[in-house]
């Protein structure tokens, strides 16, 4: 992963029991431009879970990259 140079958001919720938010931040301190956000309250799916939160992040994340 180091080698992925391009702006990367990462979008994770802090109560995904599918795969642990500890693995959100393994995959940030991995890629050198990564963006990471944690939804908190948020399961697995944030982009259901939190749709106009996570559209917004999304928006944000896209025009400044």
């Amino acid at each position: 992963m180091p080698s992925i140079t391009a702006p990367t958001l990462i979008v994770w919720g802090k109560q995904d029991r599918i795969l642990p938010v500890a693995h959100a931040h393994i995959a940030a301190k991995a890629l050198p431009n990564a963006r990471l956000h944690i939804f908190d309250p948020c399961g697995h799916h944030p982009h259901l879970e939190r749709p106009k939160e996570f559209n917004a992040l999304v928006l944000e994340f896209l025009a400044n990259e």
